[in-house]
């Protein structure tokens, strides 16, 4: 495990001790598992994030694949 140094606002140290003290406790290593269950967290929303632009392009660039303008009279032929 590595040990890592933050500076962090009075308010934030705060808001992570809260945090860590709901979710485990008065448990060794508390603050760490807050911390890394945030960094999976933003991990994620940046994948998803990244897939949502990802089908949104290939929206924009894809070509009309629908059955396009028809009449009414005509789907009641096909049936």
């Amino acid at each position: 495990m590595t040990q890592v140094v933050l500076s962090l606002k009075k308010e934030d140290n705060a808001l992570l001790r809260e945090l860590a003290h709901k979710m485990h406790e008065s448990r060794k290593g508390a603050m760490s598992k807050v911390v890394s269950k945030g960094l999976h967290l933003i991990k994620e929303e940046i994948e998803r994030r990244k897939a949502h632009e990802s089908l949104l392009e290939k929206a924009r660039n894809a070509k009309n694949l629908g059955i396009g303008k028809f009449k009414r009279d005509e789907l009641y032929d096909r049936i």
